[in-house]
C-alpha cells in the first residue's frame, strides 16, 4: 500500500509540475517544444490536464491565471490529506486568491470503493456549489483507509452538516453520471511502470 502510495504521489507531483510548466509556456498539447521536437505523451498528459473551464465547480481561482496547478487526488489518500490541510490553504491565500495561478481538483480514487463513493459524494456536493467545502471537510476528517467510514450514511450526514439540500444530495449521489465522471481519472493499474533494473 505504502508503495502505491509513493508511486501516486509521484505521478501527482509530475503531473502538476508538468502543467504548470506547460501552462506558463503557452504551449498547446503537441506543439513542438523549444528543441523542435513534439512534446511526448506524459508532457501531453500534464498540460491537457488544465481545463480553464469558467464556473468548473471542481477549480478555484481565475481561469485565465497565468499558472494552473492541477490536483490529482484521493479522499482515503494520508499524503493527499496532509496537502490539503497543510499545503493547500497557504497555496490557496498566496497564489490562488492573489490571481497568480488557479487550482483544478482531478479524481485519482485509487484506494477502493471507499475513495469511489467520496469522490461520487464530493462531485454531489458541486452540483450544489459546495465542492471545496466537502473536500475540505473529508480530509480535516480523515479517516483509516478502507475501514468502512465512508459509508453512504456518513457521506450524506457531511453534506446536512454543510448545509446541503440532502434529497438533492442523495439524487445525486446515485447519478451514474458522476460515477462515470470519477472513473474517467488514471488508475495505478492503467500505468505501465519501468521494469526495475536488476542488480
Amino acid at each position: 500500500m505504502l508503495i502505491g502510495a509513493c508511486a501516486a504521489l509521484v505521478v501527482v507531483a509530475v503531473l502538476a509540475t508538468l502543467s504548470v510548466l506547460g501552462t506558463a509556456r503557452g504551449r498547446s498539447p503537441g506543439e513542438p517544444n523549444p528543441s523542435g521536437t513534439a512534446s511526448g505523451p506524459l508532457t501531453q498528459a500534464g498540460v491537457t490536464a488544465a481545463r480553464r473551464i469558467p464556473g468548473d465547480p471542481l477549480a478555484l481561482g481565475n481561469p485565465s491565471a497565468p499558472v494552473v496547478i492541477v490536483e490529482w487526488g484521493d479522499f482515503q489518500c494520508p499524503f493527499c490529506g496532509a496537502f490539503a490541510r497543510d499545503t493547500e490553504p497557504p497555496l490557496l491565500a498566496q497564489y490562488v486568491d492573489a490571481g497568480k495561478a488557479r487550482l483544478e481538483w482531478r479524481d485519482f480514487a485509487y484506494l477502493g470503493p471507499e475513495s469511489t463513493a467520496a469522490a461520487v459524494a464530493a462531485r454531489a456536493a458541486g452540483r450544489q456549489g459546495k465542492f471545496w467545502a466537502y473536500h475540505d471537510a473529508l480530509y480535516a476528517q480523515q479517516h483509516a483507509e478502507n475501514t468502512g467510514a465512508l459509508s453512504s450514511g456518513y457521506l450524506v450526514g457531511l453534506a446536512r452538516r454543510l448545509g446541503l439540500d440532502p434529497g438533492r444530495f442523495q439524487t445525486d449521489l446515485a447519478d451514474p453520471s458522476l460515477a462515470r465522471q470519477v472513473a474517467t481519472g488514471p488508475r495505478v493499474a492503467r500505468w505501465a511502470w519501468p521494469a526495475s533494473p536488476r542488480s
